[in-house]
């Protein structure tokens, strides 16, 4: 057996059933700290909480109310884009301990 393919069993094993299972039922995933139990691994995402400026309800009104002011329109949505992005936060589950944070 090569040190390659030693190497890459020994991560599998490394990973305990429960935290495998823990994980296996979400979509998406975040690397995180657990406060409760001190996991640093990858959670489970449970639910994305966008700010309000941050829903697209308000980025597009807002830009096509802009648009007659030429590009102010546009670079006020790509901003707006990017807040989004910035002040978006994540609930996510512990694989070990199952219990929900708040990650920014």
């Amino acid at each position: 057996m090569t040190e390659e393919k030693a190497t890459k069993e020994e991560v599998i094993e490394l990973t305990p059933q429960h935290i495998r299972e823990g994980q296996a039922g979400f979509k998406d995933y975040e690397m995180a700290n657990c406060n409760e139990c001190g996991y640093n691994g990858y959670c489970g995402v449970k639910k994305r909480i966008l700010p309000w400026f941050g829903s697209f309800w308000f980025i597009i009104p807002v830009a096509v109310m802009l648009a007659p002011l030429g590009g102010l329109g546009v670079i006020f949505a790509i901003c707006l884009g990017g807040a989004r992005v910035l002040y978006t936060r994540y609930l996510i589950v512990c694989p070990n301990c199952k219990s929900e944070l708040l990650k920014k």
